[in-house]
């Protein structure tokens, strides 16, 4: 399978040495197949356009994929989740995030699952990252073979 990657980014302006988040280039010019706001932070997937016989990998979140159904576009969806809530936080301080954050991404990560279990994603536990890589690597290329013409 032949990917085309597009990872959303955040829009961040600054105003007076501040930062802020603005939604105008996200909705108002429609230059974003997705976009969200979380803890105060826009996030989008600018529209992607593949060339020929590639596909495209989209890196988002439930919201985002959501929003991909929503617009009736045909789409793999794979699920990538922590072992267990408690291995989730301990990543999220592992990597500097404050208590407050790790909390919030917790909740979220439980709306999460069951949001990406009713969308009919495939579920993948990352307990060890090469064998993670493989699974997700195999249901792609399966589902592409499923889908050549």
């Amino acid at each position: 399978c032949k990917c085309l990657a597009v990872i959303s980014t955040s829009v961040r302006r600054t105003l007076g040495g501040y930062p802020s988040y603005t939604r105008i280039p996200l909705y108002i010019y429609g230059k974003f197949l997705e976009w969200a706001e979380f803890q105060g932070n826009l996030s989008g997937t600018p529209l992607p356009e593949a060339p020929d016989g590639m596909d495209i990998l989209l890196e988002i979140d439930v919201q985002g994929a959501t929003a991909v159904i929503e617009k009736d576009i045909p789409a793999l969806l794979i699920f990538v989740d922590a072992p267990s809530v408690e291995d989730q936080a301990r990543r999220l301080r592992g990597r500097g995030d404050p208590e407050t954050e790790v909390e919030k991404r917790i909740l979220k990560g439980e709306r999460e699952r069951e949001r990406a279990k009713e969308l009919g994603a495939h579920i993948i536990i990352n307990d060890d990252l090469e064998l993670t890589i493989q699974e997700i690597r195999t249901l792609i290329e399966s589902h592409a073979k499923g889908h050549q013409k």
